[in-house]
């Protein structure tokens, strides 16, 4: 019976380590340049915006801009400093709109906050960010939350030049992430791993609860 148990313990970690996947959003899917992307959930993860300022009256939106393009050629707005076009090649990546024309998506100088709500708690993010530029406005940073209370924050280099790409990777237990933005850059792509929860769990304490049922039997 002792054997049973440990089995059948064993068989659960198993199915819980076996359920942790990364998820990766990198904006293809689905998406186009010039998409307004404010309040839309992309696999799991919901995306808004603060503090971002206003354009004819309007906030600011979340918009996919096509940073494989080449400089001084046809990267919209005239924004070559998103290009990724030879080093990372990202394709879309997540801007703060200067003036929400989808027609010529073009990054706002203003910065703002976005901030990215998961459906569940998630173990680790990965946050890839385009062209974080030098600001006399403040610092640019990753901040990532549980239950609303910051738990981390992870400062951007803010002296790369155009065009530079960082990283940035939480480890921990989170329910979002900000991307602080004090003037011009992007969201390339966000990586996290979801805390696990097998679509085999139910069988498992279905499992557990039959075994002790018949230890209770023949006990009896």
């Amino acid at each position: 019976m002792k054997k049973s148990i440990t089995g059948i313990l064993t068989l659960g970690m198993l199915l819980l380590s076996a359920s942790a996947h990364a998820v990766l959003i990198d904006f293809e899917a689905g998406l186009s340049a010039g998409d307004i992307v404010t309040g839309s959930t992309i696999s799991g993860a919901t995306f808004t915006v603060s503090d971002q300022g206003t354009t004819g009256g309007l906030p600011r939106e979340l918009m996919i801009f096509n940073s494989n393009c080449t400089q001084g050629v046809n990267c919209s707005g005239g924004d070559d400093d998103l290009s990724t076009l030879g080093t990372i090649n990202a394709g879309n990546i997540l801007i703060i709109s200067t003036d929400n024309n989808a027609a010529n998506p073009n990054d706002s100088a203003s910065g703002g906050v976005i901030s990215i709500a998961f459906d569940t708690d998630v173990t680790s993010i990965t946050g890839v960010t385009v062209d974080i530029g030098d600001s006399d406005s403040g610092p640019n940073f990753f901040e990532a939350f549980l239950d609303g209370s910051s738990v981390e924050v992870m400062m951007l280099d803010q002296m790369q030049g155009n065009n530079n790409i960082q990283s940035r990777t939480f480890t921990g237990l989170f329910d979002e992430i900000r991307l602080t933005l004090a003037g011009s850059g992007a969201l390339a792509s966000l990586e996290f791993t979801p805390v696990p929860l097998p679509a085999a769990l139910p069988l498992f304490i279905a499992g557990l609860l039959g075994l002790f049922g018949m230890r209770k039997r023949t006990a009896a």
